[in-house]
């Protein structure tokens, strides 16, 4: 459990799974990757629109480097957007929708469109 910054970068490093990482430098861009979600989701409450395809990028690398804490993580880091962290982890298939987990639905609708102009 993730209480406080100590133990966020203790849970990170424990689960920090990067073959191709071969520097705290490259630790420290793969968790920077929260900043930048926040940055998308502070932009798309701003604007009501941000770059999903960024976005997504972002948030796919973040868990393919931290597994299963992913979401632990970003929820102590940016804990006002546990909404559209729930969307993104719904959306990717990580996370069942149950009709009880609060989800961001306009972010959610975003991401669908999103997705089906990369279809077409």
């Amino acid at each position: 459990m993730i209480y406080d910054d100590f133990s966020f970068i203790q849970t990170a490093k424990t689960f920090y799974d990067n073959g191709d990482c071969n520097s705290l430098e490259e630790f420290e861009a793969d968790i920077s990757r929260i900043v930048f979600i926040g940055n998308h989701f502070n932009r798309f409450d701003r604007h009501g629109t941000t770059n999903i395809s960024l976005l997504m990028n972002h948030f796919i690398s973040f868990i393919n480097c931290f597994g299963f804490v992913s979401e632990e993580l970003l929820n102590y880091k940016l804990p006002h957007h546990f909404e559209k962290i729930n969307s993104l982890f719904i959306f990717i298939g990580n996370k069942t929708f149950d009709g009880e987990t609060k989800i961001d639905e306009e972010l959610f609708i975003a991401l669908q469109m999103n997705a089906k102009k990369k279809k077409a």
